[in-house]
C-alpha cells in the first residue's frame, strides 16, 4: 500500500521510494546565471519531462505527474560540466547533477538548499499547487474541486489523455492558479 497524505478526498502520494542529496550552494543567488545554467543543462540533454529510471507507473495509479528529477546515464556518461554561479561562488558538476529538485535539507541549526531526486520530490510539487490553488481560491475550498482544478489543469505529455508515465499530466502551476 502507499502511503498517502489525505485532505478529505485529495489524497496526495509519492509513488517510489527514492531521494537523494546532491549538492550544497551557499551565497546570494544571480537569477539569471541560474536560469543560464539550467539552459545549458537542457541543452546539454537533461529533460524535466522524461519519467526517471526510478519510477513506479502503470495506469491504475498514475492520476497527476510532476518533476521528481532523474538519473540520465547518456549525460552522465558524456561527462560534460555546467557551472553555476551564486554571488562569489561558482562550482561545477556534471550537468546530470543539475536533473534534480532544488529542494531543502535539515542541518544542525538551520537548513541548506541541495538538488534531490525522487518521487517524494514529485508529491511536493503537487501539494504546493494544491495549496496554490486553495491560496487563490480564499484559503478554503472542498477537496474535490482541489483535484478537479489538478486534474483540469495538468499539460497533458506522452498518450493523450491518461497513460502509464503522466497519468492526466504534469501539473501546471500557473494554468492551475490562472
Amino acid at each position: 500500500m502507499i502511503a498517502q497524505r489525505s485532505l478529505g478526498s485529495l489524497h496526495v502520494s509519492a509513488l517510489g521510494l527514492g531521494c537523494m542529496g546532491m549538492s550544497e550552494f551557499y551565497g546570494t543567488r544571480d537569477d539569471a546565471e541560474s536560469v543560464a545554467t539550467l539552459q545549458r543543462a537542457l541543452d546539454a540533454g537533461v529533460s524535466l519531462d522524461t519519467p526517471a529510471v526510478y519510477s513506479n507507473y502503470g495506469q491504475s495509479v498514475m492520476e497527476l505527474s510532476a518533476p521528481g528529477g532523474n538519473v540520465h546515464w547518456g549525460l552522465i556518461a558524456s561527462n560534460v560540466l555546467c557551472t553555476l554561479t551564486s554571488g562569489p561562488v561558482s562550482v561545477t558538476y556534471p550537468c546530470w547533477f543539475f536533473d534534480g529538485v532544488v529542494s531543502t535539507a535539515p542541518v544542525a541549526g538551520g537548513f541548506l538548499y541541495e538538488f534531490r531526486a525522487g518521487t517524494s520530490q514529485a508529491s511536493a510539487h503537487v501539494s504546493g499547487v494544491a495549496a496554490l490553488i486553495i491560496g487563490k481560491n480564499g484559503g478554503s475550498m472542498h477537496p474535490a474541486h482541489v483535484r478537479a482544478r489538478l486534474r483540469g489543469s495538468a499539460e497533458d505529455l506522452g498518450q493523450r489523455g491518461k497513460d502509464e508515465f503522466y497519468g492526466l499530466g504534469r501539473v501546471n502551476a500557473f494554468r492551475a492558479v490562472q
